[in-house]
This record gives C-alpha cells, sequence and structure tokens, in this order.
C-alpha cells in the first residue's frame, strides 16, 4: 500500500486529504442523516474527483515529458507501460474514496427517507 501511494507521487496528498474528509462526512451522515452534511458532502465528491484527475494528468504529463526528453528508444515501451502504471494512482485511490462515500450516504439517505416518511 504504502509503495502505491509512493508510486502515485505528490498528487496523492490531496486525494488522500480530501477524500478522507469526504469519506468522514459521508459517515456522519449515515449515522445522522442531517441536511447539512449532505450539503457538504456533494460539492466535495467534485473536490476528489477533480483532485484525482489532476493527479492523473500531472503524472501522465511528467511520464510523456520524460518520454519525449530523456527515454531510450529501446526503453520506451518499457518506461511507458511502468508511467502509466503509476500515474493511475490518484485516480484509483479518488474512485474508492468516491465509491465508498456514495455507500455511506446511500445508507444515510435511506435512514433521512424512513425519517421523513414517518413524520
Amino acid at each position: 500500500m504504502l509503495t502505491f501511494f509512493r508510486n502515485g507521487g505528490f498528487s496523492m496528498f490531496p486525494v488522500l486529504f480530501f477524500g478522507l474528509a469526504t469519506l468522514a462526512a459521508a459517515i456522519a451522515f449515515a449515522m445522522r442523516a442531517d441536511k447539512k452534511t449532505r450539503n457538504f458532502i456533494d460539492p466535495m465528491y467534485k473536490v476528489v474527483v477533480f483532485s484525482s484527475a489532476t493527479g492523473l494528468l500531472t503524472n501522465l504529463g511528467a511520464v510523456f515529458h520524460y518520454l519525449a526528453t530523456k527515454a531510450a528508444p529501446e526503453e520506451f515501451s518499457k518506461i511507458l507501460a511502468q508511467g502509466l502504471d503509476e500515474s493511475l494512482g490518484p485516480a484509483i485511490m479518488g474512485s474508492a474514496f468516491i465509491a465508498l462515500s456514495f455507500l455511506f450516504v446511500a445508507i444515510g439517505q435511506r435512514r433521512a427517507d424512513a425519517r421523513a416518511a414517518t413524520a
């Protein structure tokens, strides 16, 4: 796991920070089902998606810059494959945070709907 994080580079830190904040809010929403927490979560999804996309694109840019300026032709395909593998780290981590957050929001929304139906 640490290698996965290290391979993703610096851009993993914003994804981790925003992903944890979104996940914590989603868990809080699942437990309390209050509107204020839900209003915070919805824009945070976008923050996680865009920080993941920024990390992915930054990493891809670094890989292609290296290939264009420093890579030996005989190592091109190996470097490209390894670079693409490492570049996907932010997108993978961000997608995992979004999926888990959606799960907890679904639980909280079910609770909120049940509460509204009985009121």
